[in-house]
C-alpha cells in the first residue's frame, strides 16, 4: 500500500480507532489533495483522516507515528495494519539500539504475532543496507607481533 509513492505508515479501521484511540482527535485530510491511498491492486482506499499516536510494541517505545484511518469495509471493523514506520523503528531499536533483544521483544506475544514479526524482520534484513564500516558477521581480526603468512 502506498500514499502517493510513499509506503503507508500504519492503517486502522474507523471502528478500531474509535474503540481503542477514541480519545484522540482525527485530523481532517480534505485540505491534503495530494494524499491518495491505493491498494496493491491499484484500487483507491477511502480514508476518514489521520492521527499521530505514541506506540509501545514489545516494550519498545515508538513515539509520534502517523496512522491513517480508513473506512471499516476496507480492512475489517476491528483491524489495524502496522507499517514500516513502526516496524523499522522496532528493527533499529532491536539491532542498533539498547533493546534486550528479539526474544524479550516477542516474549509476551502469541505464536501468530511472533511469526508475523519474524517475517517483518526478514524483510527489514533484506531492505536495510549494511553500513560500509561494519565488518561482516563471523569476521575476526587477529593481532600478532610477528606477521605470519597463511
Amino acid at each position: 500500500m502506498e500514499v502517493s509513492g510513499i509506503k503507508i505508515p500504519y492503517m486502522c479501521s474507523l471502528s478500531f480507532f474509535q474503540k481503542w484511540l477514541g480519545h484522540l482527535s482525527i485530523h481532517d485530510t480534505s485540505r491534503l489533495h495530494w494524499l491518495t491511498l491505493k491498494a496493491a491492486n491499484g484500487l483507491k482506499i477511502p480514508y476518514v483522516g489521520y492521527a499521530i499516536v505514541d506506540f509501545v510494541v514489545g516494550g519498545i517505545s515508538v513515539p509520534a507515528k502517523g496512522i491513517v484511518i480508513v473506512e471499516d469495509d476496507c480492512i475489517g471493523a476491528e483491524e489495524g495494519i502496522l507499517g514500516m514506520n513502526i516496524i523499522g523503528h522496532c528493527w533499529k531499536e532491536l539491532f542498533h539500539g539498547r533493546s534486550l533483544g528479539v526474544k524479550s521483544f516477542t516474549a509476551t506475544m502469541g505464536p501468530g504475532a511472533r511469526k508475523a514479526w519474524k517475517e517483518a524482520f526478514a524483510f527489514c534484513r533484506q531492505a536495510v543496507p549494511t553500513c560500509e564500516t561494519e565488518e561482516p558477521a563471523g569476521t575476526a581480526r587477529l593481532f600478532k607481533k610477528d606477521p605470519s603468512q597463511l
